[in-house]
């Protein structure tokens, strides 16, 4: 679709510094907290959720300092992340070699002790590695190529979710150039769902908006239209439409699936069409409020 804002790729030296301090300063006592917890997990589904959410974590956090330090490229901040995340994830093998040795072989390591001596640290994860730490207490123990394996996809699984996560903070909304500000999220509206999505995105192409003014509120519980407009807050010139149609499927146990279908990502319109869905929406909250009125 042509006309989508795309970020202009620029990055300053605040925001990469920025970034690197926040990764840093919440990767240390996440190291800390993950190695002590994925111990004391017995579940494998627990811990691997555990493993995503501490990636996740490692990657908003200097995902919004580089935000802060207007950095316009997700591609910079997801490096940046995973460049922290990596420190991290380092950080936490010593402290979980300590963990480990305190649990099950009652000695006491140090470690930030092990952070200063890597090649101690590599010999006591490969000694680690024979005996095995997994189903020590019940079951055979999980070593050799097979822990080798678990060890490397979850160093990956850590890098890739801070990666995903940063470069997603940095996409989430649009940056004017011109003011040198963030577009925030004037106005956002649940409608009903559209009946021809092919038509819809016609429609779209041509910046024809009109339809949108003919569709009623939408109720989030069942299938509709979600649109999201963000604005320049200073000049208003910058202004980007994001429509997405959820289809809600009901289930007898459990939330309802919901699927996401985009119409249109960030499509550029112009002030004046801005203008007219904010009316648009200012109408929709007008009749909802005489509905319960």
């Amino acid at each position: 679709m042509n006309n989508v804002y795309k970020h202009s790729g620029r990055f300053t030296i605040t925001g990469t510094i920025a970034a690197i301090v926040a990764g840093v300063a919440a990767g240390f006592p996440l190291a800390f907290i993950y190695a002590w917890g994925v111990i004391r997990i017995p579940e494998v589904k627990l811990a691997c959720i555990a493993t995503i959410a501490y990636g996740l974590t490692l990657g908003v956090v200097p995902g919004f300092a580089a935000k802060w330090g207007k950095v316009r490229n997700a591609q910079v901040a997801a490096l940046l992340a995973m460049c922290t995340a990596a420190g991290s994830i380092y950080w936490s093998w010593a402290f979980w070699v300590q963990n480990v040795f305190h649990t099950f072989a009652q000695k006491e390591l140090s470690g930030l002790g092990l952070m200063q001596q890597p090649h101690t640290l590599w010999r006591l994860m490969k000694l680690i590695n024979q005996v095995g730490t997994w189903g020590m207490s019940s079951g055979p123990a999980t070593k050799g190529t097979e822990l080798w394996v678990i060890w490397a996809f979850e160093s990956a699984t850590v890098l890739g979710a801070a990666a995903l996560a940063a470069f997603a903070v940095i996409r989430v909304q649009p940056f004017c150039e011109v003011c040198q500000l963030w577009c925030s999220a004037t106005e956002k509206l649940c409608l009903l769902p559209v009946s021809d999505i092919g038509q819809t995105k016609l429609l779209l192409e041509q910046h024809d908006l009109s339809f949108l003014q003919k569709l009623g509120p939408g109720n989030t519980k069942v299938s509709h239209l979600k649109a999201e407009v963000h604005s320049c807050p200073n000049c208003r010139d910058l202004n980007t439409l994001t429509l997405q149609q959820m289809f809600v499927q009901p289930r007898k146990f459990g939330s309802p699936a919901v699927k996401v279908v985009n119409l249109a990502s960030k499509l550029m319109i112009s002030r004046q069409e801005a203008d007219a869905f904010r009316n648009t929406a200012e109408n929709l909250k007008q009749l909802s409020k005489s509905a319960h009125a």
